[in-house]
């Protein structure tokens, strides 16, 4: 009997998309055998020490306004691990987290997700990523409630927390009813964080998460970094403020001369 193409959750051969929620992207050649033969491989443990899940840059460059902000940029970046990039105002950091996330082209370079360019699967790869950058996406005449909930339907991501547990994890709840024009900076940052728990995505990438927060929030915040890492989720950080998240591996990418 000739094989038989397994498929589960096919994306392409041999190749894996990381998915802690749901099934992991696998294509295997093999005699034709029942699905419940591979229950084994559709455990996410093994599957993911079987084939790398990470974030590479390679070779990256970047120029705004005939600038150059910083060119030949290489790095890894794996389950369980943070990087931050540091750096004076100007030196390209928002510009390289924006670039990661595929928002903008470098003029030099890829971004890989699990050895794949990420302009060859972008959709995938948004799948797998949250961005909360300087510009929150908050629709002002929305509630928080209602923004969460609108996220969760439009972002393709695998759902994680419900919206309600979000907003009372970042200290929300006592203004869900209102409008989030009428927002404080702080509550507006709150609420950007809050959909980071309201989807399963692996990767995320803060552009200083920590911006406008009083200590408690602050707090709040690291924790929850540290139990994304601890959980085998990465991220990507920009922060003026320490991160303290010494437990898991943390590297610094400096960019700029100074």
């Amino acid at each position: 009997m000739p094989p038989r193409l397994l498929k589960i959750s096919c994306h392409g051969p041999g190749r894996l998309r990381h998915s802690r929620g749901g099934a992991c992207k696998l294509v295997f050649d093999y005699p034709a055998v029942s699905l419940a033969d591979f229950s084994i491989i559709r455990t996410l443990p093994l599957a993911l020490s079987l084939f790398a899940v990470n974030l590479k840059v390679e070779n990256l460059a970047c120029e705004r306004n005939d600038h150059m902000l910083f060119s030949g940029l290489s790095f890894d970046l794996n389950r369980g691990e943070l990087v931050r990039i540091d750096g004076s105002n100007g030196s390209g950091k928002t510009t390289l987290l924006r670039t990661v996330c595929g928002l903008l082209p470098p003029d030099e370079g890829n971004v890989y997700w699990c050895d794949c360019p990420i302009r060859e699967d972008r959709a995938g790869y948004f799948e797998e990523l949250v961005f909360v950058g300087h510009k929150h996406g908050i629709k002002d005449e929305l509630t928080s409630e209602e923004n969460l909930d609108m996220d969760r339907a439009l972002n393709g991501h695998r759902p994680g927390l419900s919206s309600h547990q979000a907003m009372e994890r970042l200290g929300l709840n006592a203004c869900a009813g209102q409008p989030c024009r009428q927002l404080s900076a702080g509550q507006r940052q709150r609420l950007a964080l809050a959909r980071l728990l309201v989807t399963d995505a692996c990767l995320w990438v803060l552009d200083e998460p920590l911006t406008a927060l009083d200590r408690e929030t602050q707090s709040i915040v690291r924790d929850l970094l540290l139990g994304h890492l601890g959980n085998g989720g990465m991220a990507l950080v920009t922060s003026h403020q320490e991160l303290n998240c010494e437990d898991h591996t943390q590297r610094t990418i400096r960019l700029g001369n100074g």
